[in-house]
């Protein structure tokens, strides 16, 4: 008899689900602060617990704004759930209601004001840009893989993707959630490094890891592994150590930060005072570089140096100087391999 009655209750469930699908009409209130913790009444019809198939207990809807999930969701009746906001960026993001029957979504449903670093941590990502030709063949591409360690669901918001049918992407809406344990790699594509934010309480649980490689050159190199700066790592002084100035490599200095500022840019060659003794450094040259602002909270405050100048050392010191935190590291590469290292700051 328990049998029949488990059938009897699949077909009148897919029957009503197929009937019934959720519709959002009406998100109440419209707006709240990023760090989360408004409590909502998503109004519409069609909402309902349960799933395709018997399940004991019935699964909630699972409810998101801006493709992050609400942290804590009720089903008042079948044209109304409660939910409260997860933290979030600001700006407008779309609400959306998952059932096990469809999908319901009010775009544009619910905007996030005020600042969200309190709960969320900006990760640079110095390096994730699209496919790029270089000489001799060479054609790199930037690989993003990112590892949840932890015991819950993480997301990160911001992460860029490539979608060549899409228009431009509206990233505010752009999530990754990981599951616990889980190991994910986005679609490499910025300009030409972007932020990603981290849930602050999860940050310690995420680990990245950036690699940029030739795929004409796949089977004899690896490719690079390209650091990824955490907030810690920003400072007023950089200082990176060994720089070649070799006309075998050609060298880049990359310096980020979030707001478009000033920085001086000091370069110093090697100069031993005895035999065995330490080495000192003397100033020889400096120049001011500006960086240009990104065009929104993903993409960071960026400038690059290649024209360094003509001393008789082999390496150089650079040492950064700003007003205000920054982060930066240089790319060599080799003119006749095409290899590329890194040099960051320790």
């Amino acid at each position: 008899m328990r049998a029949p009655i488990l059938l009897l209750s699949l077909l009148i469930s897919t029957s009503l689900s197929a009937q019934f699908q959720p519709e959002i009409t009406e998100v109440l209130p419209a707006d709240g602060p990023a760090d989360g913790g408004t409590r909502v009444k998503i109004r519409g019809e069609g909402f309902a617990e349960g799933c395709l198939v018997p399940c004991i207990p019935p699964q909630l809807p699972t409810v998101t704004f801006g493709g992050v999930r609400s942290i804590e969701v009720r089903v008042i009746d079948s044209t109304r759930i409660e939910a409260v906001t997860p933290p979030h960026l600001p700006g407008v993001v779309h609400v959306e209601v998952f059932q096990g029957n469809g999908t319901g979504i009010k775009r544009s449903g619910f905007t996030y004001s005020g600042d969200a670093t309190a709960v969320l941590e900006q990760v640079l990502l110095p390096i994730y840009s699209p496919p790029v030709r270089g000489a001799f063949g060479s054609d790199f591409r930037t690989e993003l893989r990112v590892y949840n360690r932890g015991s819950k669901r993480v997301a990160l918001a911001g992460i860029p993707r490539a979608c060549p049918l899409c228009p431009p992407p509206n990233l505010l809406n752009s999530t990754l959630e990981i599951p616990a344990g889980k190991e994910a790699i986005p679609i490499s594509s910025g300009n030409p490094g972007a932020f990603i934010y981290v849930p602050r309480e999860s940050s310690g649980d995420v680990a990245l890891n950036l690699r940029v490689f030739d795929v004409s050159r796949s089977e004899t190199i690896f490719g690079t592994e390209v650091p990824v700066a955490r907030e810690s790592d920003f400072h007023r002084t950089i200082t990176l150590l060994g720089v070649p100035l070799d006309d075998l490599f050609r060298s880049a200095l990359r310096i980020y930060a979030r707001e478009p500022l000033r920085v001086v840019v000091s370069f110093s060659g090697d100069e031993s005072v005895a035999a065995g003794g330490p080495e000192q450094f003397t100033p020889l040259s400096g120049l001011t570089v500006t960086l240009q602002p990104g065009r929104n909270l993903f993409e960071p405050a960026y400038a690059v140096v290649t024209d360094f100048p003509e001393i008789e050392e082999a390496t150089t010191r650079i040492t950064i100087t700003a007003s205000a935190p920054v982060w930066a590291f240089v790319t060599v590469t080799n003119n006749e391999t095409q290899q590329i290292t890194t040099i960051s700051p320790q």
